[in-house]
């Protein structure tokens, strides 16, 4: 009897250990790079990257940046998402603080924007990249995930907010189409009425927070562009332009 009651009271301690979190993609708007991914990318690099956080109607952008001499990441007063610098991104577990007060967070959308930076998915990662499926060179991915106690195991990772993930607009390696593991937005949306400003803190470990986030950056050695049949309308329509212009000063 002692030992049920042991486990029982294990078990509540950890936060809703069987909700669910669901982490789909979607298509979106093609994207394409011509140049070589690497999946070596460490929190300090993620400069372009911006983070839209949302509290029901309301929302702030955020720009990455570095936080103090070993953190980087996205804050200001009313939010915190930071990691250790040095640290990979697949491994970096993102301290996240929700910090305006009387408001509950309730969506983050994270958007490589103008950079070169790629979230990496996980539902190829047991497979060789290149050969069944995966984008060539890419490495395997991991699926965001809330690491409430330093694990992101679907049996023990303890989401308690039924977290919803959803990739869009995916990448694909110029000429190849995309094979659904590399995107360059990401939104995350927060269930239970989102992470509340007051909630408790994540006690025994260095930097105490609300949460802690894991998510994959993979990083190409050239901007990613439109995919092709944007870029020939673009050169195309910039052509037509520059004829006319040229045509009107002739005529004068």
């Amino acid at each position: 009897m002692k030992l049920k009651f042991l486990v029982a009271a294990a078990l509540a301690a950890i936060p809703n250990a069987l909700s669910a979190q669901t982490v789909t993609s979607s298509p979106g708007r093609n994207y394409y790079t011509v140049g070589q991914i690497s999946s070596s990318v460490n929190a300090n690099e993620l400069f372009g990257v911006t983070v839209t956080a949302y509290w029901g109607l309301s929302s702030t952008a955020y720009a990455f940046r570095q936080l103090d001499a070993l953190t980087y990441g996205w804050s200001d007063g009313d939010l915190t998402i930071t990691g250790l610098g040095v640290t990979p991104t697949y491994t970096v577990p993102w301290a996240l603080n929700n910090k305006k007060t009387g408001s509950r967070l309730t969506r983050l959308v994270f958007d490589a924007g103008s950079s070169n930076f790629l979230f990496d998915r996980g539902t190829r990662s047991l497979l060789p990249e290149g050969s069944t499926g995966g984008t060539p060179g890419s490495g395997s991915g991991f699926d965001f995930c809330d690491v409430q106690i330093g694990t992101c195991a679907v049996a023990i990772r303890g989401d308690k907010w039924d977290t919803q993930v959803l990739y869009t607009n995916q990448v694909a390696v110029n000429p190849n189409a995309p094979a659904g593991d590399l995107y360059r937005t990401m939104d995350v949306s927060f269930g239970n009425n989102g992470i509340d400003w007051v909630n408790p803190k994540l006690l025994g470990v260095t930097q105490p927070a609300d949460a802690y986030i894991k998510f994959d950056v993979d990083v190409s050695s050239w901007v990613v562009v439109p995919e092709p049949s944007t870029s020939v309308l673009m050169a195309t329509g910039l052509l037509a332009v520059g004829l006319v212009s040229r045509r009107r000063r002739t005529q004068r």
